[in-house]
């Protein structure tokens, strides 16, 4: 079964992990050998397909499968033993119980562990922003540190290689040099072990950082020639290096504290999860020790596109929807210490002292933050109330930028939470699938960001469970319910009108729930006209000061498309082919503005499990609507493909340049609110497996 595949692939990850701690195996290397884990699984899968098949022949089928039933069963009636003895049983009570599970946390507890090992230390300085590189290094390199003052000892030198995309098999001798021209630190290495693109880093005897400047590297090349040999990335317009300078951090520290509470709150979550029976909408609510914290840790700013939802919240709270305020809103003077992580930078570097002075209260300055109408209060307002009832309220006792900033990131995933805990409260059934979208990490960072993805994202939630709800309810639909819908879809169309065509699952409530045929038909036919005719009023009346924003250039590229159809297979065909992996990593977790992802391990762990949930709940549509069951899930699919289509067009016409190739500008998380309906297109008729609560 799928389960004893995901075992295999697990196994096999284990081995890799393990290795890992003692070699040096590169994050690229891990995908091919989650390649490699997921073929030699699949191999083995087919082989036992193949037996059982010549199985078929000699009438021994039900011989191989008893067989090997009992021996799955044999296996795990041993692991239960084993976690039931007198003292393992105690520590199993703050452990996961499911074999697959525990392994699987295994796996992460070596991860981490060489995570840890190759990530803790603390960047004092970083110059990451190259626009060339140095040329071949033939012939030594010298790098100095002028004008370096830093606080803290440093005891590690990066430097960002490029290796012209090859493998290349010379000498690099590092050499440091004090003051006195004297060397106090020398490393050489092979560069088969460099990576295009990648730091390395040399170790060196810790040096004052305000004693920089008096040192210099240099780097001298063996054994190269004319196909065999790297290059070190630089700034050309002020010749400065890519390099970082690096303080080894001490395992005491605020980081390590923060590290310790998370792992407490997990061994103590999991007792709740294993000494008591837990509904799906009671562990939500436990989520919240982790979704506070996780909102607070996150830097300010750091979710795309966070700026302009903040500003956008800011208009909102002050001006209302008065258009015709154009220019002007009341900021902290010291608004610009939010940046206090930079987050056009990869690798900034950033301390307490300037999170501390970003918690002072300053005078208020009317400033324009409009650049162009984007950051217009315009008809997606809706998704920005909850962010600027938080502003509103803190900007009243506080002037202090960063207070007023997660004040409104607080408001805006409380009633997000809120509207998540009913969806999954109401519905009667796919409890676990909303448990499971709502938790997924990439969900969790746009629901404690400033950004109108959380209110978008709770809503298509919440859509999903009241259309699920009155699926399996035998009440007439009334008109409460249809003013319900007309509300939830009127936010999912204001936000983002490409995700409008979920409406479709509205029709498939049986008419049973109607009075009649004609009066579902009229019912549905009311919903679309209200949401449009308000939209239509609202964009004509409250709105009616604001330019339409589509400019020139979206025009010429909707031309271009129009008049060359056939180059959509082309496009279509380039973008799944680089951007696939991206997608998938954006869909569950690929944080920041792009600045790091999840191991891959924890990517296909998700998409995995997801799979496994639509596999362990019975289709509704066969199990309420059986007449036209395939049919109804055909036009689902196909409305989940015009949504999915609509992202893509949207993002090609108004993002990306003139006649590109591919589409630009699609990430992973526009799929989050689609995900409820996928899995009503992946279930089957009836349960093919069963995933307890207690192991998702």
């Amino acid at each position: 079964s799928l389960k004893h595949l995901i075992f295999f692939i697990l196994l096999s990850y284990l081995s890799f992990a393990i290795k890992n701690v003692y070699s040096h195996i590169y994050m690229d290397d891990i995908n091919i050998i989650i390649m490699f884990g997921f073929m030699t699984s699949y191999m083995l899968y087919v082989f036992c397909k193949i037996i059982f098949v010549f199985a078929l022949f000699n009438d021994k089928k039900e011989k191989y499968i008893d067989k090997l039933r009992k021996n799955l069963s044999y296996f795990n009636s041993i692991w239960n033993r084993f976690i039931s003895l007198k003292y393992i049983k105690t520590v199993f009570k703050f452990l996961p119980q499911n074999i697959i599970i525990f392994i699987f946390l295994i796996i992460n507890i070596v991860y981490l562990a060489c995570f840890y090992k190759n990530y803790n230390d603390i960047n004092l300085y970083s110059r990451v922003i190259p626009t060339g590189n140095a040329g071949p290094i033939m012939e030594p390199l010298e790098i100095r540190f002028e004008n370096i003052q830093l606080d803290g000892d440093i005891s590690k030198i990066c430097l960002l290689f490029g290796t012209y995309n090859r493998v290349n098999d010379s000498n690099l001798e590092f050499k440091l040099y004090n003051k006195k021209n004297k060397v106090i630190s020398k490393e050489t290495i092979n560069t088969k072990i460099l990576k295009d693109g990648d730091n390395y880093c040399f170790a060196v005897n810790k040096i004052k950082g305000n004693k920089i400047s008096n040192y210099h590297i240099k780097i001298i090349p063996s054994n190269f020639d004319n196909e065999n040999f790297v290059t070190i990335f630089k700034n050309v317009e002020n010749d400065e290096y890519s390099m970082s300078l690096i303080k080894s951090s001490s395992i005491i520290s605020y980081k390590m504290l923060i590290i310790f509470i998370f792992i407490l709150l997990f061994f103590i979550i999991n007792y709740f999860i294993n000494t008591k029976e837990i509904k799906e909408h009671k562990y939500y609510l436990l989520m919240l020790v982790y979704l506070v914290p996780i909102m607070f840790l996150m830097p300010a700013l750091e979710v795309p596109d966070e700026p302009t939802h903040l500003f956008n919240a800011y208009n909102l709270s002050q001006n209302g929807l008065n258009a015709d305020i154009e220019n002007t809103i009341t900021i902290p003077d010291s608004q610009d210490c939010l940046n206090y992580v930079d987050i056009e930078n990869r690798d900034a570097v950033t301390s307490f002292d300037k999170i501390t002075s970003c918690l002072k209260n300053e005078k208020n300055v009317k400033v324009n933050y409009m650049n162009g109408t984007s950051h217009y209060v315009n008809k997606t307002f809706i998704g920005y109330v909850s962010t600027a009832i938080g502003i509103k309220i803190s900007d009243i006792f506080s002037n202090s930028p960063i207070i007023i900033f997660f004040t409104g990131r607080l408001f805006n995933m409380f009633i997000s939470f809120i509207i998540i805990y009913f969806a999954i409260k109401i519905t009667p059934k796919y409890k676990k699938i909303l448990l499971f979208v709502a938790t997924i990490p990439m969900f969790i960072q746009q629901m404690c960001s400033v950004s109108y993805d959380a209110i978008l994202n709770a809503t298509c939630l919440f859509f999903f469970a009241y259309c699920i709800k009155l699926l399996c309810e035998k009440k007439k639909v009334n008109l409460k319910d249809n003013v319900i819908l007309t509300f939830l879809l009127y936010i999912i169309y204001t936000i983002k009108p490409v995700y409008l065509p979920i409406t479709i699952l509205i029709l498939f409530i049986p008419k049973s729930c109607y009075k009649s045929k004609l009066r579902k038909v009229i019912s549905f036919t009311l919903i679309i006209m209200s949401i449009l005719l308000v939209d239509k009023f609202i964009s004509s009346y409250v709105f009616a000061s604001i330019e339409n924003t589509s400019n020139e250039m979206s025009n010429l590229q909707l031309n271009y498309l129009l008049h060359h159809p056939m180059n959509l297979f082309s496009i279509a065909l380039n973008t799944f082919k680089n951007y696939t992996v991206f997608y998938l990593q954006g869909l569950v977790g690929y944080f920041g503005w792009f600045k790091f992802h999840l191991w891959n391990l924890f990517i296909y762990f998700y998409v995995i499990v997801f799979i496994l949930l639509c596999l362990s709940e019975k289709n509704i549509f066969f199990d309420k609507i059986k007449k036209n069951y395939i049919i109804k899930k055909i036009i689902l699919f196909i409305m989940i493909v015009i949504s999915i289509t609509g992202i893509f067009g949207a993002m090609y016409i108004y993002w990306s340049e003139f006649k590109l190739g591919y589409v630009d500008g699609v990430q992973g998380r526009y799929f989050l609110p689609l995900l409820p309906f996928v899995s009503l297109v992946l279930m089957s008729k009836k349960e093919k497996n069963n995933l307890e609560i207690k192991t998702l």
